[in-house]
C-alpha cells in the first residue's frame, strides 16, 4: 500500500492532476515546500513507511494533500532533515513557506519541525515555557519563544 502512495505521490501534485499536466500546477506545489525547507531539507520532506525505510523528498503540500485525501494517517512520521520525525498532522496548520519552527529541549536537542500555532498551544498548555529558545531554519540563531512568536 505504501509503495502505492509513494507512486501517486510521485505521479500527481497531490491531488488529481498529472504532474506532466502543468508546468504551473509543479510550481505551485514544490515551491512552497522548497521555501520553507531553506536550512531544513531544502529538498522538501521524508515520510517513513511500514518497514521505517525514508521515503522522499516530496514537497510538504504533497504530504498534505495525501492527508486530506485519507492516504496517509496524521500519525505518519515526516521529518525534513530525516533526523527530527513529527507527526503530519501537526504540521497541517503550518504556512509551508514561513510557519515552520523548531524548538530546542532543556537538554539542547532540536525538536520540529512544528507550526507556530502547535508551539503557541504548547506554550499555553504549559508543556513548553515562553522561554523556550525557537528558530526557522539551521541558519538562524536560537531564540526565546516570547520574542520569535506573537504569544
Amino acid at each position: 500500500m505504501v509503495d502505492a502512495i509513494d507512486g501517486w505521490l510521485k505521479e500527481t501534485d497531490g491531488g488529481t492532476k498529472p504532474r506532466a499536466a502543468s508546468a504551473a500546477a509543479k510550481e505551485a506545489t514544490e515551491a512552497p515546500a522548497a521555501a520553507a525547507g531553506a536550512g531544513t531539507g531544502a529538498g522538501g520532506y521524508y515520510y517513513k513507511d511500514m518497514s521505517g525505510a525514508a521515503k522522499g523528498p516530496y514537497p510538504l503540500a504533497k504530504l498534505l494533500a495525501a492527508l486530506q485525501n485519507g492516504a496517509f494517517s496524521g500519525k505518519l512520521p515526516v521529518s525534513a532533515d530525516q533526523v527530527n520525525y513529527v507527526a503530519l498532522e501537526t504540521l497541517k496548520d503550518a504556512e509551508p513557506a514561513k510557519d515552520l519552527w523548531f524548538y530546542r529541549d532543556p537538554m539542547g536537542e532540536s525538536s520540529g519541525p512544528y507550526s507556530a500555532e502547535a508551539i503557541k498551544k504548547a506554550i499555553d498548555g504549559g508543556s513548553l515555557g515562553a522561554k523556550i529558545p525557537v528558530r526557522r531554519n539551521s541558519g538562524e540563531e536560537w531564540a526565546p519563544a516570547s520574542e520569535k512568536l506573537e504569544l
